[in-house]
This record gives structure tokens, sequence and C-alpha cells, in this order.
């Protein structure tokens, strides 16, 4: 990364949060921040990238986090931890999924309990009720921040995530280009307007550095994220990767 987060900006956003999340709070009779993460789907890196390294690097600081994979049509999260060949997850005494575990980060998605080569031909209130279920019907008890990896652009499990979770806020992940900055401030808007913070944007595809000579190139463009951030947003660029 070639930023660091603004600390006091998330600590700020997420006292925000945790006024507004009362029923969850209640009904788990205990603290959960949740982070939605809109993102852009890139042409080569996986954009569920950032949030599974983020997770991971919280892990490591002692953070007790989850990772829930809210992209029921395209999981990629259990490729990317490890857990792709574990089998699936259990049940508890209370009938809840347990989520699995590797690098210390929780994790549960779709792909945990599909075949890996089967596509998930859903309409709309599948999908929610497979959001529904990963969230309500999941024992993700003693968690301090549960991160969600959200599909590209806005649909049926945005809605689903707004009106059942109380987000403490939303990371934009996009890449360096403008088209996909563009897209990427029609997801940030939808997540404003169901009143989640934007807590800042995470530059994905940025400056690659040869392995010859170490000159920095943008292949995929740059200045998309930077302007969304400043200009479409008001939001900080947290990280350039």
């Amino acid at each position: 990364a070639r930023s660091r987060p603004h600390r006091g900006h998330l600590q700020r956003q997420g006292r925000r949060g945790q006024e507004h999340g009362g029923r969850w709070e209640r009904e788990r009779e205990e603290t959960r921040v949740v982070l939605g993460s809109p993102r852009v789907n890139p042409a080569r890196l996986p954009p569920s990238l950032p949030p599974v390294n983020i997770a991971v690097a919280l892990a490591a600081a002692g953070v007790r986090v989850g990772l829930l994979d809210a992209d029921v049509h395209g999981p990629s999260v259990p490729r990317l931890l490890g857990l792709r060949a574990a089998p699936q997850p259990s049940l508890d005494s209370s009938n809840r999924l347990v989520p699995l575990r590797n690098y210390g980060v929780r994790a549960l998605s779709m792909g945990m309990l599909i075949e890996p080569a089967k596509a998930a031909l859903w309409r709309g209130p599948m999908v929610m009720s497979a959001i529904e279920t990963l969230t309500r019907r999941a024992d993700w008890g003693g968690t301090d921040l549960l991160l969600l990896d959200m599909p590209p652009g806005t649909g049926d499990a945005h809605l689903s995530v707004a009106q059942r979770l109380p987000l403490v806020g939303a990371v934009v992940v996009t890449t360096p280009s403008s088209v996909a900055a563009d897209d990427a401030a029609r997801g940030a808007a939808a997540w404003a307007a169901a009143g989640v913070p934007i807590l800042g944007v995470v530059e994905n595809m940025g400056p690659a550095a040869c392995a010859a000579c170490g000159a920095e190139g943008s292949v995929f463009g740059e200045g998309g994220a930077a302007a969304l951030a400043a200009a479409g947003l008001a939001a900080p660029l947290l990280a350039t990767v």
C-alpha cells in the first residue's frame, strides 16, 4: 500500500455506525461492526484481494475479524484464503453455520456451500435469502469486525445488506481507469442513498514496478481513483495497491 488509512476518520465513522446499529447488536448481545466494500471488477487482479488482505492484516494485529463473501454469483474468497478444498462449513447446536478459518480470519462464502464449477443462477429473492443465511444464520459470535466483500455494481445483494445490517461504512475499491471510477461512483452513490458513510477509496491495479529495472508504469491507467476520492466522493484515497 502506498498510503495508510486516516485513523481518526475511521474511528469517527465507526462511532457513527455503532450508534445506529442497535437492533443487530441487541439480537447478538455483542458489538458488531460491519464494513461494506462496493467495487468494480477489473480485468486481471481479483477485486476481492483488498478485503482479503485487510482481513488478514487485521487478524495479524490481534483483531477478531470475520470476512463475509457477499458475491453470491462470483465468490472468490475461498480460493484467496486457501479454503477452496476445505470441507463445507458445519452447523452448530443452534443450526447456525460455523465459519471456516484460515490465516486467523473467519470466513463464509457461497463458494463454500456449492460445487466450485457450479453456477448460481438465482433470482433476487434467492440472493437475498443467501445473504440472510450468511449473516443472520451464522455464528459470528466474538467477532470485533466483520468485513463484507460485495459484488460489483448495485443489485439485490447490496439492497439486502443495506436493509439488514448496521453498516459502519463502505470502502470503494476501484482501478485507476476513469471508466472504472465512473462505475464505482454509481456504487458509492447507492450506499450513500442508503445512509451508509463512504470511508474512503482503495485503488487496485495501481502502478507496477518492472522486474528488470524497477521503473514504475501505469499499465491500467492513472488518476481515476484519486479523482473519484477528491471530487466525486469527498473521501480520502486510503491506499494504492
